[in-house]
């Protein structure tokens, strides 16, 4: 069994309802990985994630860069070779770290490669990370500087540095080298991210559906099976049975009526004779 580092790091804000002083309820599922995503058996970044894997490698790599100009370029001095050649190296390590895979909305399937410094990293959703990936991204990271030189990645750094990603044309533009270019894979846009979204949305309302359809499907049929049973139980009671049940409660009912003819013969006749005990005569 995989284990993944701090478990799962979790993004949310998917819909949900709340009243002024409640706080929102979350829901949130977990990635569904395909057989690629998961494998810990290799360093190979899948096709459909190897730009968004290479754009947040240069932005990370163009942050720690700014990062030591800050503390090391006084008066617009640039960095000497020993300090990009380790600033470069610790972007490689560490800022490689905290990257995975996201299921966007509220479902397993719509996954996106997800982290700082791409739109991925803002959206919505359940994002699973693995120490894997990190080794992935360090590995991708370090190939780069070794095929396009540190010296010359700073160059492009210092002569882009006003974009919001100055390395990534140069590390994810190349049309020689197809584990770093963007222009023939699938770079996951802050648009086609609104794609997904709606996607998302759409296979919710799907689900949902279906569940509703199910639970009324099933309800109906215990209810035609309840009476169905009820009608079936009635109709194969025993002729014979039916019919004794019948005469004795004929019989019951006229040893009822004779009794009660006899309960009134007996109160009239104890009335007649009452009568005669007090009964008047002349000779009195």
């Amino acid at each position: 069994m995989q284990r993944f580092s701090l478990c799962a790091v979790v993004i949310l804000s998917v819909a949900f309802t709340r009243a002024d002083d409640e706080a929102p309820i979350l829901r949130m599922k977990a990635p569904k990985l395909s057989e690629e995503e998961s494998s810990t058996y290799t360093l190979t970044i899948p096709d459909e994630h190897v730009c968004d894997a290479c754009i947040a490698t240069a932005w990370q790599v163009s942050q720690y860069l700014k990062k030591k100009e800050e503390l090391f370029a006084v008066g617009g001095e640039k960095l000497g070779e020993m300090l990009v050649f380790e600033t470069l190296e610790n972007a490689c390590e560490k800022g490689t770290m905290g990257y995975g895979i996201k299921a966007i909305g509220d479902t397993h399937t719509i996954t996106v490669f997800s982290g700082p410094g791409i739109p991925a990293g803002e959206a919505t959703g359940a994002q699973m990370n693995h120490v894997r990936w990190d080794l992935k991204l360090k590995n991708a990271c370090l190939n780069a500087v070794n095929e396009i030189g540190e010296m010359e990645i700073y160059e492009a750094y210092i002569a882009n540095a006003g974009e919001e990603n100055p390395l990534k044309d140069l590390l994810c533009r190349n049309n020689d080298i197809s584990t770093r270019n963007c222009n023939n894979m699938r770079e996951t846009t802050a648009e086609l991210l609104d794609e997904l979204l709606k996607k998302a949305k759409e296979e919710n309302k799907a689900e949902k559906s279906k569940k509703k359809k199910g639970k009324k499907g099933k309800k109906s049929k215990k209810g035609k099976k309840g009476k169905k049973s009820k009608k079936s139980k009635k109709n194969k009671a025993d002729p014979e049975a039916k019919a004794e049940d019948k005469e004795a409660k004929k019989e019951a009912k006229k040893a009822k009526k004779t009794t009660k003819k006899k309960a009134k013969k007996a109160k009239k006749a104890k009335k007649a004779k009452k009568a005669e005990n007090h009964k008047m005569t002349w000779d009195e």
